[in-house]
């Protein structure tokens, strides 16, 4: 069995120096949990894939950070690695509800309220379908 069809494990473990594991739970596509990351700052926390929508993504979400000693509000960024709705899904909501910055791919703005490109800046240009 793969690491992330296992069950979440309700303790975040420090992974590295500064650098925090929260599993969340899901049962999605044969999945039992998502890594998410929260990075210690002087700022406060950084949340990375953050999990599906929903009310038990939010219950374990805020449960994982109050180990750590902290609340929704303490979190500065969110960061979206990829769309995939199992680390993007709470990201709008965590954003909104900490008033926090999120860090995404620029194609990721049209599944989430991030503000649009720079006006002044050169567009980019567009590949037609089917090409790299």
């Amino acid at each position: 069995m793969r690491q992330e069809q296992e069950d979440a494990k309700a303790e975040v473990t420090e992974v590295a120096p500064g650098i925090l594991r929260a599993q969340i739970p899901i049962h999605f596509t044969g999945l039992g949990h998502v890594n998410t990351y929260l990075l210690a700052d002087a700022e406060r926390w950084t949340a990375i894939d953050p999990g599906l929508p929903g009310p038990a993504t939010w219950k374990a979400l805020k449960d994982r950070l109050g180990q750590v000693g902290a609340k929704v509000k303490d979190v500065h960024t969110v960061v979206v690695t990829h769309s995939h709705p199992d680390h993007f899904g709470s990201a709008e909501k965590l954003r909104r509800e900490a008033d926090a910055s999120m860090v995404a791919a620029t194609d990721f703005r049209t599944c989430v309220a991030l503000p649009g490109p720079d006006p002044a800046a050169p567009p980019r240009p567009r590949r037609p379908r089917g090409h790299p």
